[in-house]
């Protein structure tokens, strides 16, 4: 039979150095026993857990710190963060359910919550419990989250691209599940924003920012071009009256000989298919956005030209 050392090292294992004092009670480990543990230098009380003895906390300790001590799930950045959202923060967000007032380290920033169910909730394959992607939208979404609309559209765009949310789950979210949460309605206005522009990627949301600051709507994004009836590929933004296309080649996807010949081989197409394509990258979108900018102009101008003389009379 395992001793009691024994014990919280296999239950610390797996949680990167710290327990708390319910979990220790569940494998058969009673407050004297703690205590006992403290005193032989295996166990380290801090505030609201344990920690092991001579153990420096890491950035995944703290975290399974945060979630022991205060009885909740990360949230809000946090969860935001563990989910692929560039999100800076000082300090651990956890969700806890009203009435509870947990004891947790000062780093913890507590958030308290009428309506926290099981389904707002998801477990890493580590352990750790967060919010859901939709919750998470939906907490950010609320005024006192300090995000400014661009962060949370930012947000929206990395977790469709990591493929953890989908627009018809958070609008069913928000629908069904999201009534009683404060953030719904700031939610639900972004949705709306994001929803006729569909992007799949961070760097695809700054291009349609920028073409749509330079005034170069009405445009299509992941347009279908056809030649013959036949599907030639799918654009990132395209101008139909015009037939200009514009994709934007980002290397994780564009990479490698095999996709280089294919992308090559799909653009001689659209191009045979009387569309005028044009390329660019996120490190232009970032450092020269008035090249992009420029570049599309002219070839819109150059397009309506040309169409107005094929065409004198319309």
């Amino acid at each position: 039979m395992p001793t009691d050392r024994e014990r919280v090292l296999l239950l610390a294992a797996r949680q990167h150095g710290v327990v708390g004092r319910q979990q220790l009670i569940e494998v058969g480990i009673d407050r004297r026993a703690a205590w006992r543990l403290t005193k032989e230098a295996t166990l380290v009380a801090e505030c609201g857990y344990y920690r092991l003895a001579g153990h420096d906390l890491t950035a995944e300790s703290r975290l399974w710190a945060s979630v022991i001590s205060s009885g909740g799930v990360l949230s809000h950045q946090t969860a935001a963060r563990r989910l692929g959202a560039e999100i800076k923060t000082r300090s651990i967000h956890v969700t806890v359910t009203f009435p509870s007032h947990p004891k947790a380290p000062p780093s913890v920033t507590v958030h308290r919550s009428r309506r926290l169910p099981d389904r707002h909730i998801s477990t890493e394959p580590g352990g750790l419990p967060r919010t859901t992607a939709p919750r998470t939208f939906v907490d950010l979404a609320a005024a006192s989250s300090g995000l400014t609309d661009n962060q949370l559209i930012a947000c929206l765009d990395a977790w469709i691209a990591n493929e953890c949310l989908t627009l018809p789950w958070l609008s069913w979210f928000l629908e069904v599940e999201a009534r009683e949460l404060n953030g719904r309605t700031r939610a639900l206005m972004l949705v709306g924003r994001v929803a006729g522009t569909a992007v799949e990627s961070v760097a695809e949301r700054d291009l349609a920012r920028l073409l749509v600051r330079a005034g170069l709507e009405p445009f299509e994004t992941q347009h279908r071009i056809r030649r013959s009836g036949t599907l030639v590929g799918r654009v990132d933004f395209a101008w139909p009256a015009e037939q200009v296309a514009l994709e934007l080649d980002g290397y994780r996807f564009h990479s490698g000989p095999g996709v280089f010949a294919a992308d090559r081989q799909r653009g001689n197409e659209i191009e045979m298919a009387g569309w005028r394509l044009l390329r660019t990258t996120p490190i232009d979108v970032r450092r020269n956005p008035t090249r992009v900018v420029k570049a599309v102009k002219e070839v819109l101008d150059l397009q309506r030209s040309v169409h107005q003389a094929d065409h004198p009379s319309r």
